[in-house]
């Protein structure tokens, strides 16, 4: 019997993103990732396609100088999602790159907070509207120095 990939579909009621079951390889093509550099690291968020221990599909691992230095996997995209979101803050720390720092812009949400993003358009985090308060004063006074 042929390995069974899994491809990633749209749930039809609900909307989400559920994996099914397939038989053809081609499935995979284009597949779901999220890449994040932070200073020399690559952070990468992957759909594997195939279910490994523990039934995960979903794959983080962090590329550097050293090679493969940290990796994490989930079961569904929604945890691999906040899985990269998390990574990314740990690295961060870990390297001494101040998640605020990276801030480029702000797309403000109704409520008062808003959405971060680097300078290549990428998110960087949702604030609420007490974080977005400070990210407002640190970009302003950015851009009067």
């Amino acid at each position: 019997m042929e390995p069974a990939y899994f491809r990633e579909v749209e749930d039809p009621e609900t909307g989400e993103i559920v994996t099914a079951r397939t038989y053809d390889i081609r499935s995979l093509e284009n597949v779901w990732q999220i890449v994040t550099d932070v200073k020399d690291y690559r952070i990468s968020t992957v759909f594997l396609g195939l279910k490994h221990l523990g039934g995960t599909l979903y794959e983080t691992m962090v590329f550097g100088e050293d090679g493969h230095e940290d990796q994490k996997r989930y079961q569904t995209r929604a945890e691999a999602e906040k899985g990269h979101a998390e990574t990314v803050a740990e690295w961060r720390r870990k390297l001494g790159q101040d998640l605020y720092d990276s801030i480029a812009w702000i797309s403000e949400k109704p409520d008062g907070g808003a959405f971060a993003y680097d300078s290549d358009s990428k998110l960087v985090m949702e604030l609420t509207s007490g974080g977005a308060e400070k990210v407002r004063a640190l970009l302003a006074k950015r851009n009067d120095a």
